[in-house]
C-alpha cells in the first residue's frame, strides 16, 4: 500500500462492496497462532537459532520462563519453513526445579539443539552466585560457574549474545555500574577472558582527565555477524566496538546524534529489496528516532508526544518497530513515515527477523507470527473472466482522506483480443519528436503497428527489424554449430561465440553501425566438451573477455582473453579418481563462484576474489540443519551476475531453491516443480522466470527478496515449447526468448516475453524461424533497451533487432516557419485476431532543427574572394542559413593552409586548464571578482581570469560541496556526503579567510532534501524539493533566522513557505528561486514546477530581518495557452527553473526572468511591480534544442546558455537576446522566437560546470575533464590568407539532427569600389568573349556532333582541384 498512498498511520478501505481484493493490514497474521505445550507465568527472554555467518533465522526458537517452582526452557522441535509458519513450542526443559533462588536472565543457541542460559542464585542478602547452564534438547545440562566481579546481591539487567565461540555478557547493577565481559565457550565449560568493557575504556576514548569518572549507564547491546559489537550508553550514544583476538576491547567509533538521554537502539545488516546489503542503526529518544545508514546519518523521525515507561526499538527488514506500553508502532526505514500503531494485548516477548519484515510474539499461552509491511492489496484468485469493474480505494489518516480509482478486468489466459488502455496519443510533440511508448495505448499479445493512409503526418514504428550481419576477414557465416552465445560490450559492440561440431570455439567481435552488423574474427580455442549454460559462463570487463570453462571433468579453469592472448587466471581441481567429484555445473557471479557435483550431491561456494577461497559446502546435512524436509540433489544453478549478483536459484530434484548469498546461503523461498521436468531459470531485477519443458512458464515477483511470490503462468497461445529447451534471456532487460512450435506456416518460432507486465501483454512478439526439420535451432540474445537475437539452424542464420518498448516517432514534414503546426495522426494496432484504430489531431512545436542554407546570400552580400598578398577576415554578417545550427564547418583542399572558419562560439584553449577539484557553482562578487565553489574549496578569480585566492574548506573528505552564497563577508557552502547535508560558513575580510564551522542541517531541520540555499538579510532560505522527481512531493521554502556569536551560529524561528501560503486555488510545487534586492525592495522569485512563477514581495528591516509584505503567483501554464498567445505545451511540461536576466528600477521595478522548462522551451517573462500589483507578459521564447531535455540555464547580460542532454550526450546552447523589443504592452504581448547562436557538444560528461564571463568580450567556460574557454561572437568569421588558392569550399551546417552541405566557389575578382575604369575594361572584355563564344558555337554546330554543356564543364571543374 506504500506504493499507492503516502502518509502517517493510514487506514484503508473500499467505498464499495467488492470481492476482487483483500486488504492486508501492516501487521498481518498470516498463520494461525500456536498454543504452547503448557502454560507459563513470567516470561524472561526469547532467542532465535541463527546462521552464524549471516545472522539469518534458521527458524528454531526458544524462550525461558520462570514460575514459583523452576526456570523452564520452551523450544521448537522442528523448524518452520521460510514462508513464515508460526513456531510451535512443543518441548520444555526444567532447570533445577527444586531451587527457588535460581534466577535466569537470558539464553542463546549454541547449535540447533544446545542452549546457554545465564543464571544466578539470588537471595538479595548475600552476593549472587553466577552460573552458565549448557543445556541440550534432551534436558542434559552442565553448569559452569563464573565470578561475581562486584559481589553484588542482584542486577537490574543482564544480557548475553554469542559471537562464534565467544559469549559476551552485559550487566547493569543497582550501584549504577555497567560493564561487559567476554567468555570462551568450550564443550563442557565456559571460561572468563579477564578483560572487560567498562567506564574506564569509554573515559579513555572520550579523553577525560580521569577516565574512571565516566558514568557508564548500559542500556542495550547487539553483536552483528561480521563481529562488530554495538553498545548503547544512555548519555553518550552508541559505541561501535571490536573484541580483539587477545580479548581486549577496542572502540572503533562513537555515534551520538543528540544531546539527550537515549532510550533504546537497534542495528541490523539486511538484504534490501535489490539484494544489496545495508547496515541500518536507529536510536530512540523521547521525541525522536535518529536513523543511520552504513554509519552515516540517514534521517530523523519526529514522534510528537514523548514516550514514557519501558520502551524498546527494533529493526526488522525495512521496518522500525517501537514497543511501548503494549503498543506496537511501526515506521518505514525508506520514507520515515509512521506506518501503523496497534495494541497487541498480552504479548510480552518479541523477536524481529533481521532479513525479513517478520515478527514473532510470545504471550503466556500462545505464539503469534506477523507479516510486517506498509500493507498489501491482494487480488483474490478467480478462474472465470469478468467485465471491467471500477472501485474506489480510500486511505485516511483520520483527518484527511485520499481516494484512488482502481479498474480491474479479468481475462482468460489465452485471450488474444486487443484492449484499450487509459493512455492517449500525444497531443503536442516537438519536431523532431521524442519517441512515444506505444505500450501506453493498448494491451494484447503479439501486437503490430502501422500508419493508416488518412494520416497527414509520417509515422515511424520501431519494434522488430531484420538486421544484416556481414562477416569480414577470417570470419564467416557459422554452420554446423552446436552452441552459441552473445555478450554485449556496449550498445554498439558485442562478442558472439560459436561452438562447432568438432568442439572448436570461435569468438567474433561484432560492431553495429547504422543498423549494419559487421563481424571480425577475434579468437578461437578447443573446448573439452559440448558447451551449455551449465558448464560455460562468460562476460566482459573493459577490453577483456573472461570466462569459466571445464578443462576436464574434474578441473574448472577461469580464463581471460586480452590483446588476442589467452590466459589461465585460476584453476580449481577435484580428485580425478573419485567419480563423485565430477563437476556437473557451475556459475560465476559477481562476488562468488558456485560449483555443483551432482553425483556427490554437493554445492561448493567460493568467494570470487583471486585466489578463490572456499566459503561453504552445502550438502544434505546442512539442509537438514535448516530444518527443511526436502531432498538435496543439486542439478543446476542459475543467477544474473549483472543485475542481481547475490540472488541464486538452485534446481534440486523437484524443487527450486531461491537463496541469497553474501557470506553464507540464506534460503528465501522453496518452489515446487513438476516432477521430472527439465528446468531453466531466468533472473532479472524484479522478476524470475521458471521455464519447464512440460509446457509451463511461470513468473515470480522478486522485487523484495524478502517477499518472493508467484505472479502468473505465462500464456502460450497454442504454441508448444520445444524439447529439449532452446532459449536464452537478456541479462539487462529480462526479456526471454523461447523456441516453440509452430505458426500457421508450420515454422518453428521464437516467443519473446516481457517481464513484469500483465499476462495479457507479456508476449511481445513472435519471431519466425524455419520449417521444422532435422536441423536443431540455436539462439542467443543480448543488448539492453535495444536487443539483438541471433538464430541459427546449422545452415541458415537470422538476426532480429527488437526494442524492449515499441516506439512511435512522429516525423512532421515542417513546411513553413510557423512555431505551431497542426496535423492528423492515424494509427492501426493489430495482431492475428484483432485490430484497433486511433485518430488524433496533434500540434507540432517547430524547434527549427531542419537546416536550410542559401549561399546566394553569401555571394551577393558578403562577396567572399581571394586577394593577392593579403590576409583577410570576413565577417559573415548576413545569415546564409536557417534553423538551429550548432556549428558551421568548412571543408576544402587547403583548409589547413590558408582558409579557416571561426564559429560564433569559438574555443580558444584547445588543451584546457586543469583543476584538481570539480567546479560546482559561481557567484559574481563585484564586476572584477568571481568566487567559484569547488567540491572542497572556494576559488577567487579576478577580471582577467587569474586566481587571486584559494580557501580550503574544513570538511571531511566524504563531503562534496555544490553551491555557494554570500552575505557581506560570509560565504555559505552547501555540502553533502550522499546521506546528510551540511552548511559550511567561511568568513573573509579582503583575501584573508577563516572557517566558522559546519552545521549538520539535515538532522536538526525538518527538511528532506536541501536543494538550494540563499541569504536575504539575516535569513537563511532553504529550498526542500526532490530534483530527481519534482512531483514526488510539493517543494517548499523554509526561512531561518541566523544568529552568529563568537564564531558559533544557530538557526531559529523557521517560517515555512509552502503551497497554502500563497492562497491559490491550485497546488504549487516550488522547485527553484532567485533573490532580487533593488534598493529596499526584495523580490524572491520562485519557480513553481507545476504552474509557473510564485513571488514573495518584501523588505529588509533595519534589524536585518526580512519581512514578507505580499505574495503573487503567475500561472504560466494558463497564460501561455490562452489568447492572444494560444501557444501549446506538452502535457508533462514542468516550469522547474528560474533565472533573473535583468532588472531596472525607475520608481517601478521592471524585471525580466527566464522560466526554464524541461521540454518545451524557455520563456522570457517581463514583470512590472507597481505597488502591490504586478503585470507580466511574454517577452521571448528560447527555442528548445530538438526534443532534448534542458537541465540548467546561465545568464550574463544578453547572453543565455541552456544545457541540454539526451542519453549520454550534452549540448550547451548559446542564445543572444539582444535587440528584443523592450516595450511592455498590457493589451497584447509580443514575443520573439530566439534560436541558438551555436553551442558546444560533449559526450559522456556529467555535472558540467558552465560559467559566462565578460572581460574585454563575453566568454563561455565549461569544465568537463578540464576547464575550456570559448569566445562568443555575433558573427561567423572566415579567415583567408595569401596562401589560399582558387577552389570549391563546402559550408557544412550541423546540429544533432541533420547535416547540410553547400558548395561555394572561392575565386578571385575585384571589388566594385576600386575604379570605374575596371568596369569599362570588363565590359569590353565580356563583349569580345561573347563574340568569340558565338563564333565557337557556330563552328561546333557545323563541324562537331558531340557537344558538352557549360554545366558539364562546371561539374568537371568541381571534381578536380582547381589551381
Amino acid at each position: 500500500m506504500g506504493d499507492l498512498f503516502i502518509g502517517d498511520n493510514l487506514e484503508y478501505k473500499f467505498l464499495e462492496q467488492q470481492s476482487d481484493f483483500t486488504i492486508e493490514d501492516p501487521i498481518y497474521q498470516k498463520h494461525q497462532k500456536s498454543e504452547h505445550i503448557e502454560g507459563t507465568e513470567q516470561l524472561i527472554s526469547v532467542a532465535p537459532y541463527v546462521d552464524k555467518s549471516s545472522g539469518a533465522w534458521l527458524n528454531l526458537f526458544a524462550f525461558i520462563e520462570q514460575d514459583s517452582e523452576s526456570v523452564d526452557i520452551f523450544y521448537t522441535n522442528t523448524s518452520s519453513s521460510p514462508d513464515s509458519e508460526t513456531p510451535y513450542f512443543s518441548s520444555v526443559i526444567r532447570l533445577e526445579p527444586n531451587n527457588p533462588q535460581l534466577r535466569c536472565f537470558d539464553l542463546v543457541f549454541v547449535d540447533k539443539s544446545t542452549f546457554i542460559v545465564d543464571c544466578a542464585e539470588v537471595d538479595y542478602v548475600n552476593p549472587m552466585k553466577n552460573y552458565f547452564y549448557i543445556v541440550d534438547a534432551a534436558g542434559n545440562s552442565k553448569i559452569s560457574k563464573n565470578d561475581n566481579l562486584r559481589s553484588v546481591v542482584s542486577v537490574i539487567k543482564r544480557q548475553i549474545q554469542l559471537l562464534d565461540n565467544i559469549l559476551v555478557r552485559a550487566s547493569f547493577e543497582p550501584n549504577g555500574e555497567s560493564y561487559l565481559e567476554s567468555f570462551t565457550v568450550g564443550k563442557d565449560i565456559i571460561t572468563n577472558n579477564l578483560y572487560k568493557f567498562d567506564n574506564e575504556i569509554i573515559g579513555e576514548y572520550l579523553r577525560l582527565e580521569d577516565p574512571n569518572s565516566f558514568n557508564f549507564i548500559f542500556l542495550d547491546f547487539k553483536i552483528l555477524y561480521d563481529g562488530d559489537i554495538y553498545i548503547l550508553d544512555q548519555n553518550q550514544g552508541v559505541f561501535q566496538v571490536k573484541l580483539r583476538k587477545t580479548y581486549e576491547w577496542q572502540i572503533i567509533k562513537q555515534i551520538k546524534p543528540m544531546e539527550q538521554e537515549a532510550l533504546s537502539f537497534d542495528t541490523s545488516i539486511f538484504i534490501t529489496d535489490r539484494g544489496t546489503q545495508e547496515r541500518y542503526l536507529a536510536m530512540l529518544y523521547k521525541k525522536d528516532i535518529i536513523i543511520y545508514k552504513n554509519l552515516q546519518f540517514y534521517g530523523k523521525i519526529e514522534l510528537g508526544s514523548p514516550f514514557t515507561g519501558v520502551t524498546n526499538l527494533k529493526i526488522a527488514g525495512t521496518i522500525i518497530i517501537v514497543n511501548n506500553k503494549g503498543s506496537t508502532i511501526m515506521f518505514s526505514v525508506y520514507d520515515l513515515n509512521l506506518i501503523t500503531k496497534v495494541l497487541l494485548e498480552g504479548q510480552e516477548l518479541f523477536l524481529y527477523n533481521p532479513y525479513m519484515a517478520d515478527m514473532i510474539s510470545i504471550s503466556r499461552q500462545y505464539a503469534h507470527r506477523y507479516q510486517l509491511s506498509t500493507g498489501y492489496l491482494r487480488l483474490n484468485p478467480l478462474n472465470n473472466p469478468s467485465p471491467q469493474n471500477t472501485y474506489q480505494l480510500q486511505g485516511s489518516d483520520r483527518q484527511n482522506t485520499c481516494t484512488l480509482q482502481i479498474k480491474i478486468q479479468r481475462l482468460l489466459q489465452n485471450d488474444t483480443k486487443i484492449y484499450n488502455l487509459s493512455g492517449q496519443l500525444p497531443q503536442v510533440v516537438s519536431s523532431p519528436s521524442e519517441p512515444f511508448l506505444l505500450e501506453q495505448l493498448v494491451q494484447g499479445p503479439n501486437l503490430k503497428y502501422k500508419q493508416s493512409s488518412q494520416s497527414t503526418v509520417n509515422l515511424q514504428i520501431k519494434q522488430v527489424e531484420n538486421s544484416t550481419v556481414s562477416y569480414e576477414g577470417d570470419s564467416k557465416i557459422p554452420t554446423d554449430i552446436i552452441y552459441t552465445d552473445i555478450v554485449f560490450i556496449d550498445e554498439n559492440n558485442y562478442y558472439q561465440m560459436y561452438q562447432l561440431k568438432d568442439l572448436k570455439v570461435i569468438i567474433n567481435k561484432c560492431t553495429i553501425l547504422d543498423g549494419i552488423i559487421k563481424c571480425l574474427s577475434f579468437s578461437q580455442f578447443l573446448a573439452y566438451q559440448q558447451l551449455n549454460y551449465k558448464v560455460f559462463s562468460w562476460w566482459t570487463q573493459e577490453d577483456v573477455i573472461q570466462f569459466g570453462i571445464l578443462r576436464n571433468q574434474y578441473q574448472l579453469d577461469i580464463q581471460s582473453i586480452k590483446d588476442n592472448q589467452m590466459y589461465i587466471d585460476y584453476s580449481i581441481n577435484f580428485n580425478p579418481v573419485d567419480q563423485s567429484q565430477i563437476i556437473t555445473g557451475f556459475i560465476l557471479m559477481m562476488s562468488h563462484l558456485f560449483i555443483i557435483q551432482e553425483y556427490a550431491q554437493l554445492l561448493h561456494c567460493y568467494s570470487q576474489l583471486l585466489p578463490y577461497e572456499k566459503k561453504q559446502i552445502i550438502d544434505q546435512t546442512y539442509i537438514n540443519g535448516l530444518g527443511l524436509s526436502i531432498k538435496w540433489n543439486p542439478k543446476a544453478i542459475f543467477g544474473n551476475r549483472e543485475i542481481n549478483p547475490t540472488l541464486i536459484a538452485i534446481h534440486s530434484d523437484n524443487y527450486l531453491i531461491i537463496a541469497d548469498y553474501h557470506n553464507s546461503l540464506v534460503i528465501l523461498n522453496i518452489i515446487p516443480l513438476q516432477i521430472g521436468s527439465n528446468v531453466y531459470v531466468a533472473i532479472y531485477t524484479d522478476t524470475l522466470y521458471i521455464i519447464q519443458d512440460a509446457n509451463l512458464i511461470t513468473e515470480y515477483n522478486i522485487q523484495s527478496h524478502n517477499n518472493i511470490f508467484k505472479m502468473k503462468d505465462l500464456p502460450l497461445y497454442n504454441f508448444t515449447i520445444t524439447k529439449p529447451l532452446v532459449l536464452d534471456y537478456d541479462l539487462d532487460s529480462g526479456f526471454i526468448f523461447i523456441s516453440a512450435c509452430c505458426d500457421a506456416k508450420k515454422n518453428e518460432v521464437v516467443l519473446v516475453y516481457v517481464p513484469n507486465v500483465v499476462g495479457h501483454s507479456t508476449l511481445l512478439t513472435v519471431l519466425e524461424g524455419w520449417n521444422q526439420n532435422d536441423k536443431e535451432l540455436f539462439l542467443a540474445a543480448g543488448g539492453n533497451e535495444t536487443m539483438y537475437i541471433y538464430l541459427n539452424n546449422g545452415v541458415n542464420q537470422k538476426m532480429y533487432k527488437i526494442l524492449n518498448k515499441p516506439q512511435l516517432i512522429i516525423n512532421a514534414d515542417v513546411q513553413n516557419d510557423n512555431y505551431i503546426q497542426n496535423y492528423i495522426l492515424k494509427l492501426t494496432v493489430y495482431n492475428v485476431d484483432d485490430k484497433v484504430e486511433f485518430q488524433k489531431n496533434i500540434s507540432v512545436i517547430n524547434t527549427y532543427s531542419h537546416i536550410k542554407q542559401d549561399l546566394n546570400k553569401l555571394k551577393q552580400q558578403n562577396k567572399l574572394f581571394l586577394q593577392d598578398d593579403l590576409n583577410v577576415t570576413y565577417q559573415l554578417t548576413n545569415e546564409f542559413y536557417q534553423g538551429q545550427v550548432s556549428e558551421i564547418q568548412l571543408q576544402c583542399y587547403s583548409c589547413d593552409k590558408g582558409i579557416d572558419l571561426r564559429n560564433k562560439i569559438h574555443k580558444i584553449n584547445n588543451e584546457g586548464d586543469y583543476y584538481p577539484s570539480k567546479m560546482r557553482y559561481s557567484i559574481k562578487i563585484t564586476p572584477f571578482l568571481t568566487a567559484i565553489q569547488q567540491s572542497d574549496s572556494i576559488l577567487f578569480f579576478d577580471q582577467d581570469g587569474m586566481m587571486v585566492n584559494y580557501v580550503q574548506l574544513l570538511i571531511g573528505s566524504q563531503y562534496t560541496c555544490s553551491q555557494l552564497v554570500k552575505d557581506n563577508s560570509l560565504y555559505y557552502s552547501l555540502c553533502s556526503d550522499g546521506e546528510q547535508q551540511v552548511i559550511h560558513i567561511t568568513s573573509c575580510q579582503d583575501y584573508e579567510c577563516f572557517p566558522l564551522g559546519i552545521k549538520i542541517v539535515s538532522i536538526y531541520l525538518s527538511v528532506r532534501t536541501i536543494a538550494k540555499i540563499g541569504i536575504v538579510g539575516n535569513s537563511l532560505i532553504i529550498l526542500d524539493t526532490n530534483y530527481k522527481d519534482l512531483l514526488s512531493y510539493a517543494g517548499y521554502l523554509v526561512l531561518y533566522q541566523i544568529q552568529i556569536s563568537n564564531g558559533e551560529w544557530i538557526l531559529s524561528n523557521p517560517l515555512i513557505i509552502d503551497s497554502p501560503y500563497f492562497q491559490t486555488n491550485y497546488y504549487l510545487y516550488l522547485s527553484d528561486f532567485q533573490i532580487l534586492i533593488s534598493k529596499q525592495q526584495v523580490e524572491i522569485i520562485i519557480a513553481d514546477a507545476l504552474n509557473g512563477i510564485a513571488i514573495l514581495d518584501g523588505v529588509i528591516k533595519d534589524s536585518g530581518t526580512f519581512e514578507i509584505i505580499s505574495t503573487h503567483h503567475i500561472s504560466l501554464r494558463q497564460y501561455l495557452q490562452t489568447a492572444p498567445l494560444d501557444l501549446v505545451l506538452k502535457s508533462d511540461v514542468l516550469f522547474y527553473g528560474i533565472k533573473i536576466q535583468s532588472a531596472s528600477n525607475n520608481g517601478i521595478l521592471n524585471v525580466t526572468v527566464i522560466s526554464l522548462t524541461q521540454n518545451t522551451g524557455s520563456y522570457g517573462i517581463q514583470i512590472l511591480f507597481e505597488k502591490e500589483l504586478i503585470k507580466y507578459s511574454l517577452h521571448y521564447i528560447l527555442i528548445q534544442y530538438g526534443s532534448w531535455i534542458s537541465q540548467n540555464v546561465q545568464v550574463l547580460g544578453n547572453y543565455v546558455t541552456v544545457e541540454y542532454s539526451y542519453e549520454n550526450k550534452h549540448f550547451i546552447g548559446v542564445y543572444n537576446t539582444t535587440n528584443i523589443q523592450q516595450q511592455f504592452q498590457n493589451q497584447k504581448s509580443l514575443y520573439k522566437k530566439i534560436l541558438i547562436q551555436g553551442g558546444v557538444s560533449l559526450k559522456n560528461q556529467e555535472d558540467l560546470f558552465i560559467l559566462l564571463s565578460n572581460e574585454d568580450e563575453t566568454k563561455l567556460q565549461i569544465q568537463s575533464d578540464k576547464l575550456y574557454t570559448y569566445e562568443l561572437h555575433n558573427n561567423i568569421q572566415l579567415l583567408i590568407t595569401d596562401k589560399a588558392y582558387r577552389q570549391f569550399v563546402e559550408f557544412v551546417a550541423i546540429n544533432d539532427f541533420e547535416v547540410v552541405k553547400s558548395q561555394y566557389l572561392l575565386d578571385k575578382y575585384y571589388d566594385d569600389d576600386t575604379s570605374n575604369l575596371w568596369w569599362i575594361i570588363l565590359l569590353i572584355v565580356l563583349s569580345v568573349v561573347s563574340l568569340l563564344i558565338m563564333g565557337l558555337i557556330w563552328y561546333r554546330r557545323t563541324y562537331y556532333k558531340n557537344t558538352k554543356s557549360y554545366s558539364d564543364y562546371l561539374n568537371e571543374i568541381s571534381e578536380e582541384q582547381i589551381n
